[in-house]
């Protein structure tokens, strides 16, 4: 087996059918290229994200001190973050082609569908496991991507 920690090009065209995805809502899919299951990745993961143009709302917490990098390749993204202390305003964010957004903890978010079909590149650290189904697939595909 070839050595799962190894540099390597993912092409965004490619990732969709090599790699399994994780659809966290309906039209809304991450394909991670590095994990701990599949890169040994044990600082951050990292992967695609294709939202469909009429994607569902994702919403999700960051109480752990977790922290998300977001690029908009194509389309556009939006995020509505809520401070979870209560204390502050909700903030909106819109990235465009282009665009990268930084996502804090301490905050509820939601991402709703922007009418466009969109691509996203996604860094979020630290690490995290993944849900079991879908760590089990990575396993399986560890050293051949």
């Amino acid at each position: 087996m070839a050595e799962a920690n190894r540099p390597t090009v993912y092409k965004q065209d490619d990732v969709k059918g090599v790699l399994p995805g994780l659809e966290y809502v309906k039209g809304f899919s991450n394909h991670w290229i590095v994990t701990e299951e599949l890169k040994d990745g044990k600082h951050f993961v990292a992967g695609f994200g294709f939202h469909a143009a009429d994607a569902e709302t994702l919403s999700w917490k960051w109480e752990t001190g977790a922290e998300e990098v977001l690029y908009c390749i194509k389309g556009q993204v939006k995020v509505v973050g809520v401070p979870l202390s209560g204390e502050g305003e909700e903030i909106e964010l819109i990235a465009d082609a282009g665009d990268a957004m930084y996502l804090a903890s301490g905050y509820a978010y939601s991402m709703p569908g922007t009418g466009k079909e969109t691509v996203s590149f996604i860094v979020r650290a630290p690490s995290s496991p993944m849900p079991e189904e879908f760590a089990k697939k990575h396993s399986a595909l560890r050293g051949k991507y």
